[in-house]
């Protein structure tokens, strides 16, 4: 960023990449204006002592990565169905978790699933917009409810949008309603002052048809 001399960006930043954004804002608060965090989640593992609900057991996350370790390629086969919330998407995810290492893939699971960056909810100096997907089983709408808090707690300005939405890709799912989103943080950055390059809302694809009912995690 520093090199295309670009600042005051709004960054989307979906799961992982999230927390990326958020952290690299309190480091570089400079860099943006605003950041849209999709499906993000700073701890995936429940915390009983300490009230937090991550969306997942200990034990759960542990089979979870035993079961990548021991067999990727069945792991992704049951896991991406989960994930993707829709049948019309399935194929797409399970190419972009084929294309990756399983050994490196492991160890970005690791990390992700094992870690905890809610402190650095404290710290992010710039507003943001939470999209949470309503059945999201990685990243459930209270981890949606608990990040709000916390950031609103320091003053941070936060709003959380959720979508009526399977799995944890909305933007795929659920495409034109996150797209609308998007367009009314554009706008209203826009009435503040914030962002001049808006002028007319985009417009997204159609949305894909998903079926409720209960997602399992550990197939």
């Amino acid at each position: 960023m520093d090199e295309r001399e670009v600042s005051g960006t709004i960054f989307v930043g979906h799961s992982m990449s999230a927390m990326v954004g958020c952290i690299a804002a309190a480091r570089r608060p400079d860099l943006f204006a605003h950041l849209v965090l999709l499906c993000a989640s700073p701890r995936y593992i429940d915390s009983e002592e300490e009230g937090y609900v991550g969306g997942f057991e200990d034990a759960s996350i542990h089979a979870m990565l035993g079961a990548m370790e021991s067999n990727f390629q069945a792991w992704v086969k049951g896991f991406v169905p989960n994930a993707a919330g829709s049948v019309v998407v399935e194929e797409r995810i399970k190419q972009s978790f084929h294309a990756m290492d399983p050994d490196v893939a492991l160890r970005v699971a690791r990390m992700i699933f094992l870690g905890d960056e809610r402190e650095a909810l404290d710290v992010v100096p710039t507003s943001c917009t939470i999209i949470q997907a309503r059945h999201d089983f990685a990243a459930p709408p209270v981890v949606a409810e608990y990040m709000q808090e916390r950031m609103a707690a320091v003053g941070t300005g936060v709003a959380v949008e959720i979508v009526e939405s399977v799995g944890h890709f909305p933007q795929l799912v659920a495409s034109s309603r996150v797209a609308d989103i998007l367009d009314g943080v554009l706008l209203r950055l826009r009435d503040k002052g914030g962002y001049d390059a808006v002028e007319e809302a985009v417009h997204p694809a159609s949305d894909v048809e998903v079926d409720g009912g209960a997602i399992d995690v550990m197939t």
